[in-house]
C-alpha cells in the first residue's frame, strides 16, 4: 500500500468515525427523526468491555512474563527475554490504554442503564 493510499484510507476512517460520534450527538441533544434511537447507538458497549478486557489481560500476561524473563524465571535465552516482553513502559502504557478503555464501557453501560 502507497502512502498516499494509507493516508486516504487513514482519513476516510477517521471522518467516519467522526460522522457516527457527531450523529450521536446530534440524535442525544436534537432527538432528530432519521437517525436512529439513542439507545440503538449503545449497542456496542458490550464488545468494547470484552476487547478492554481481553487487551488488559494479554497486556498484563506480556509485562508479567517479560519481568519473569529478566529476573531469570524462564532463562536469559526464553521467549521471555525477546524485545516484546522486556519493553516495559509500551507494556505499561497499553495497560493505561487497556483501562482506558474498559473505562469507557463502564461509563457507556451506566449512562445507558440511567438514560431508560
Amino acid at each position: 500500500m502507497t502512502d498516499a493510499r494509507f493516508a486516504a484510507a487513514s482519513i476516510a476512517l477517521g471522518l467516519a468515525c467522526l460522522a457516527r460520534i457527531a450523529g450521536q450527538a446530534a440524535q442525544r441533544w436534537w432527538g432528530w427523526g432519521f437517525l436512529p434511537s439513542q439507545d440503538a447507538w449503545q449497542g456496542w458497549v458490550r464488545p468494547v468491555a470484552w476487547f478492554g478486557a481481553a487487551y488488559f489481560a494479554v497486556m498484563a500476561a506480556r509485562l508479567a512474563i517479560g519481568l519473569g524473563g529478566d529476573a531469570g524465571v524462564f532463562g536469559d535465552d526464553s521467549f521471555a527475554a525477546k524485545k516484546w516482553f522486556t519493553a516495559y513502559s509500551a507494556a505499561s502504557f497499553h495497560l493505561v490504554l487497556a483501562a482506558e478503555v474498559m473505562l469507557f464501557a463502564a461509563y457507556q453501560r451506566r449512562r445507558s442503564r440511567l438514560d431508560r
